[in-house]
């Protein structure tokens, strides 16, 4: 809850606004607190890639450990690396379930992408090459945000 942090270092939402209705929440918010919004991230991946990857994920139920049967299987099919637990796909990682997700996100949270635009607040990051490399672009972003607004002061 951002309400009870103390925001003056600054924080990341993930995942956070999904609609206009939220986002407009949070600019209130922010407002309120005296806080500015650096940043928005839309990390873009094919939908193939998507499908792929969550389809693919599958978890420990008892240490939850987190495996992907394309990318990173266990050593032994179906059980845990860690221990030996049967790993069980979560239901809305199921190829149907993540369709059903990409179809609210396209509903949803694609019109975000035209509110934050605007506001030079976007920047659009390929998440497709692998989680190393979109970090690493989403830090130099940061960075050279955090560079500005000190510059500026």
């Amino acid at each position: 809850n951002l309400a009870r942090r103390d925001l003056s270092r600054g924080f990341i939402v993930d995942g956070f606004p999904r609609t206009i209705v939220q986002a407009e929440m949070l600019d209130r918010f922010l407002s309120e607190h005296k806080q500015n919004l650096e940043a928005v991230f839309d990390l873009k991946v094919e939908e193939e890639l998507i499908i792929r990857r969550l389809s693919g994920r599958i978890i420990c139920p008892a240490c939850e450990a987190i495996y992907n049967v394309y990318t990173l299987p266990p050593k032994v099919e179906g059980k845990c690396d860690n221990c030996g637990v049967d790993l069980v796909q979560r239901k809305d990682d199921r190829p149907e379930a993540v369709a059903v997700r990409l179809r609210v996100y396209r509903e949803q949270t694609e019109p975000l992408l035209k509110y934050y635009r605007p506001r030079s607040l976007l920047h659009e990051v390929n998440a497709g090459t692998g989680a190393e490399s979109a970090a690493d672009e989403i830090l130099k972003a940061l960075n050279s945000k955090r560079q500005a607004v000190t510059a500026k002061e």
